[in-house]
């Protein structure tokens, strides 16, 4: 990740003076620059934190996922519903990223926190029994990928942190991840 590189460059900081302000592990640092190792949407809000930027300047622009057109059988003009599922499922991914970025409690461990924390959870199971259902067409497919590839790594990223702050493993969250992956592979 290049411009993670460039703004410590510009701020003369070494890797482990990094280390010490985002709390990330320089190995983690160096991989993420190297671009072995991708940055989890946590990782990077602790490090824009720790640069004083903000996580945009932070990210680059990467490639959408190649996706194949659907056969010839199952094309077909989609209704105004369908496009409406995937614009709802990418609405909620914003709205989580916000939530994961900006109001996740990190070493919060008030009753007010974990109410938030387990409304998202709930938010995103309900998203994903919504979703679902389109995506058994391959025309839905291909129209809701973008958004439900982000929607797997936003929930993966929330999973993580409640992990992280001591919330625990929610088992129906991470069978909606696995249920959503397996309709992605599919």
């Amino acid at each position: 990740m290049k411009a993670l590189q460039r703004l410590r460059a510009e701020q003369q900081l070494t890797l482990r003076e990094l280390e010490d302000r985002s709390g990330v592990s320089a190995e983690a640092i160096s991989a993420i620059e190297r671009g072995t190792r991708k940055a989890q949407l946590l990782t990077l809000a602790k490090l824009a934190r720790a640069l004083g930027v903000d996580i945009e300047q932070l990210v680059e622009e990467q490639p959408s996922p190649k996706v194949q057109a659907p056969p010839e059988e199952e094309r077909r003009s989609l209704t105004a519903y369908e496009l409406n599922a995937a614009h709802a499922l990418d609405a909620f991914c914003s709205q989580l990223e916000e939530f994961i970025v900006e109001f996740l409690p990190e070493n919060d461990d008030t009753p007010l926190g974990e109410n938030l924390l387990n409304m998202q959870r709930y938010m995103a199971r309900t998203a994903a029994a919504l979703s679902l259902p389109y995506m058994e067409s391959a025309t839905m497919r291909t129209v809701m990928l973008p958004a439900a590839t982000r929607f797997v790594e936003l929930v993966r990223t929330l999973e993580e942190a409640a992990e992280n702050s001591g919330a625990g493993a929610d088992e129906e969250t991470d069978n909606v991840i696995q249920t959503f992956e397996l309709a992605l592979a599919s």
